[in-house]
């Protein structure tokens, strides 16, 4: 059994060890590297009685054990913590006070303009006119701001990770193409991180998935049963275990671009307000 706790979640980005509390005391579970074999093989001769109490296990179990001690406490924090903490930005609530008042003033407006006899129509004639005038002088200015593509280079050397997320919910007919179009991505498959979230009692959904070959660039994350069944509380309770240093969510249905994330790549690398800082990283 393993000790729930906040720290824990570091496990699902980077699977290295745990501790497992037994009956008959604590028992580290580590997932050593190749490279450092021989150093491990000499740190347990010096020391019999850590090496009894160590056991050798795979990333993908330790991850696996590491989702299933801690899914009650990230499904609460996923659906709660935003209320919790920054209520204003919560869609919980979905008409605040001011919002209202003023919802009702509009109404009480637009009643006595229409019991006055005021040419009501004639007024919200102009003024929606006017919204929508607006909405196409901002898509005017935004085109006039655009650039010229960033060229999309095709070397895979440096290029960061990428983490790719997909909630599906009683999506079974359409996950073998899903899944074929993310094999299709032309980024490379170590360097990619794609979650495929699913409901936990979503039992045809999951087991579609796994009847794919899915590589070890995916990961089936199973969200605990917990109202509300949306697809940001599914989202958020994979944020857990990201590994990249960017991200892309798509729908199920979605068909990406072989080059999407290539593209969207360059142009931040191309971006001022971004290629700094990217280039540091590379």
């Amino acid at each position: 059994m393993i000790a729930d706790s906040k720290t824990l979640d570091t496990q699902l980005i980077d699977a290295r060890m745990v501790r497992l509390n037994h009956v008959s005391g604590a028992v580290l579970a580590i997932v050593p590297e190749i490279s450092k074999l021989d150093e491990i093989a000499a740190f347990m001769r010096d020391r019999p009685t850590l090496s009894e109490r160590t056991v050798i296990t795979t990333p993908s179990a330790l991850r696996q054990a590491v989702w299933r001690c801690g899914a009650e406490r990230r499904v609460k924090e996923s659906a709660r913590h935003l209320f919790d903490t920054r209520a204003g930005f919560s869609a919980r609530i979905v008409l605040s006070g001011k919002q209202g008042f003023l919802a009702g003033l509009g109404l009480c407006a637009a009643a006595a303009a229409f019991a006055s006899g005021v040419a009501t129509g004639l007024i919200v004639h102009l003024t929606v006119s006017m919204i929508y005038m607006g909405a196409i002088l901002l898509r005017a200015l935004a085109l006039g701001h655009t650039r010229k593509s960033a060229a999309i280079p095709q070397t895979t050397d440096r290029l960061p990770v990428y983490t790719v997320l997909v909630a599906l919910y009683k999506e079974a007919e359409v996950a073998g193409q899903l899944v074929a179009a993310l094999k299709r991505l032309n980024w490379p498959a170590s360097k990619l991180d794609i979650k495929l979230i699913c409901e936990a009692d979503d039992h045809p959904t999951i087991a579609a998935l796994r009847a794919e070959e899915l590589g070890p660039q995916f990961e089936i994350v199973e969200v605990p049963a917990m109202q509300p069944r949306t697809k940001p509380k599914a989202l958020n309770y994979a944020l857990a275990a990201v590994r990249g240093e960017f991200l892309v969510i798509y729908d199920a249905e979605d068909r990406p671009h072989p080059d999407q994330l290539r593209a969207a790549h360059a142009e931040f690398v191309a971006s001022p307000l971004t290629s700094s800082a990217c280039r540091r990283r590379l």
